[in-house]
């Protein structure tokens, strides 16, 4: 029973305390079992979504012991698919390695006929493929996790490949009206299920292309369906989307939506303890604020986000901040300093072209025009360390003006 409780810690956001649970009930029964195995992959997937991805591959490891032990096929998939997610999301992977163990899950699971796990598969290799640049591979891997999800009665699963489905057609082919349409079918899928993970996370994608789009009705309703939820999504993925889909809306000059979307993004990040998307929470309401002529306002947000870099070390967090921050101090006139925030995240010849970009309005100044030829030559500089720009960027806040 304690094995399959790690849905109901998932759902609750307590990664910790359900991680805890489980290693306690392994612990007490060293035997192998068939609940073992489950319980080593609850383990797994909980240290999974609290982004701890080595962690995760010790206990896929120990759950593919388990099942190599009881000659349990179905467990063995179980494991190699848990193995590939992690390897997919961990920096240091090997990529043939995740894409075989994805491979191979996917091949037991369509062997024993788990139809639920094979979509789950499916769904991963569809990943490793997008990222080893197999296009064509990964949109197959899509779309047969959207028949078999769907044919399973796996709604949430089917929502996963249309919105990954979505996230093709809107980067690879630059089809925003295709991509809305498979948003639009992902987010109905994840409201039939419940997943409030999968609302938010769509909601959010499905925001970003309203944005992009000009739909100012149909973003200000998404933002209505999803942000309700995103407070209790306690993964860090959906809070920086939104932060996105608010930097989108500030370059629209939808400064009110803006506000709206990073401020509940702000909230689910501090409940998360992500100080890279609070820091860029703050900022788009900062680049608000400025949008809307209140200096002082921005100025204030930048004050709250050296507070917060000044507290936390992780370089990925600063990194993560580093486009919203960089841009703000550009625009309050200190183009040095703002290029070299800019310069850990962006190449010189790509500064106009954000992750995700939208049409320029009236009123809208392009980043490499705010930065100047002082910003733009700092981008190209080699970077003085990280404790000199930011007592610089503090003396900037308490100088006179």
């Amino acid at each position: 029973m304690g094995a399959r409780l790690w849905r109901f810690w998932e759902a609750m956001g307590a990664y910790a305390e359900g991680r805890e649970h489980l290693e306690r009930a392994t612990a007490a029964v060293p035997d192998p079992t068939v609940a073992a195995i489950e319980a080593w992959h609850g383990i797994g997937m909980l240290c999974v979504r609290s982004r701890m991805f080595e962690d995760g591959l010790e206990a896929f490891v120990r759950c593919g012991e388990v099942a190599a032990a009881l000659r349990d096929r179905r467990g063995e998939g179980v494991a190699l698919a848990g193995t590939a997610l992690c390897l997919h999301n961990f920096q240091r992977a090997d990529a043939p390695a995740a894409l075989r163990s994805a491979e191979d899950a996917v091949a037991i699971f369509r062997e024993v006929g788990d139809d639920v796990m094979l979509a789950r598969a499916l769904f991963t290799l569809g990943n490793l493929r997008k990222t080893t640049d197999d296009d064509d591979g990964a949109r197959a891997a899509y779309e047969e996790t959207v028949e078999v999800g769907r044919a399973a009665g796996n709604l949430v699963m089917e929502g996963f490949g249309l919105n990954n489905l979505g996230l093709m057609a809107e980067v690879e082919s630059g089809d925003l009206e295709e991509a809305l349409s498979w948003y639009q079918r992902s987010l109905r899928r994840f409201c039939e299920s419940g997943n409030r993970w999968g609302i938010s996370m769509v909601g959010c994608n499905l925001l970003q292309t309203a944005i992009r789009l000009g739909d100012r009705v149909l973003a200000e309703q998404t933002a209505a369906t999803t942000e309700a939820l995103l407070w209790s999504v306690r993964h860090g993925v959906v809070p920086s989307q939104a932060v996105w889909a608010a930097a989108l809306a500030v370059r629209r000059g939808w400064t009110a939506l803006a506000r709206q979307s990073a401020t509940v993004a702000l909230a689910a990040a501090r409940a998360a303890g992500d100080s890279g998307t609070q820091a860029g929470a703050l900022a788009v309401v900062a680049l608000a604020d400025l949008r809307d002529g209140n200096r002082e306002g921005a100025a204030r947000g930048l004050g709250e986000i050296l507070d917060l870099l000044d507290r936390d070390d992780d370089r990925d967090d600063e990194v993560d901040a580093g486009t919203h921050v960089g841009e703000l101090l550009a625009r309050l006139g200190h183009q040095r300093l703002g290029g070299e925030i800019l310069a850990a995240r962006w190449h010189p010849d790509h500064i106009d072209e954000p992750v995700f970009s939208v049409p320029e309005e009236p009123g809208y100044v392009p980043l490499s025009q705010a930065l100047g030829t002082e910003g733009m030559e700092a981008l190209r500089a080699p970077p003085r360390p990280r404790d000199q720009i930011l007592a610089e960027a503090r003396r900037l806040l308490v100088a006179p003006g």
